[in-house]
């Protein structure tokens, strides 16, 4: 739907910022000590958190209005 909706130079722009945030994570020295799969572990930390809250059947609390 948005490459509908926005005109092609909004796409490039947008191309183009996500690349220079991949060659500053990539180049840049404060980032070199940062964990590469980083997002694949909180995503495995999401799933484990997830499975927890389902097998202790945690519920969200009920609000009664007065």
């Amino acid at each position: 739907m948005l490459l509908d909706t926005n005109p092609e130079i909004a796409h490039l722009l947008v191309a183009a910022h996500v690349f220079g945030h991949v060659d500053c994570f990539t180049n840049n020295l404060c980032c070199a000590d940062t964990h590469r799969r980083m997002v694949h572990n909180a995503v495995a930390h999401l799933m484990d958190i997830g499975g927890v809250g389902e097998q202790t059947m945690i519920r969200s609390p009920r609000v009664h209005a007065c």
